[in-house]
């Protein structure tokens, strides 16, 4: 389903408002945004073999850390935004 498509089924219940946010703008929690797009976009190659218990956990530990960081308003915005574009949440 392409973004369009979701937005659209989301819009028969919801409310939907979307902002531009300009990078480098020092909006707080765009820096931990920043950080957490990079993160899943690092991720994003399938790895050659399966990933250890140990990787796994500590991946996970350190996206945690981020999202603890952030504010509660900023944290739902990203889970909001991760949930229409078909990212995985942590």
């Amino acid at each position: 389903m392409t973004i369009l498509n979701k937005l659209k089924s989301l819009s028969v219940s919801y409310r939907i408002h979307l902002q531009w946010i300009p990078s480098h703008a020092n909006i707080q929690g765009n820096e931990i945004a920043d950080a957490l797009a990079k993160a899943d976009a690092d991720d994003a190659s399938v790895p050659s073999a399966p990933l250890a218990y140990l990787e796994l956990f500590s991946r996970a530990k350190s996206r945690n850390k981020i999202i603890w960081l952030m504010t509660a308003a900023d944290a739902i915005r990203q889970l909001l935004l991760a949930s229409l574009v078909g990212i995985s949440q942590v």
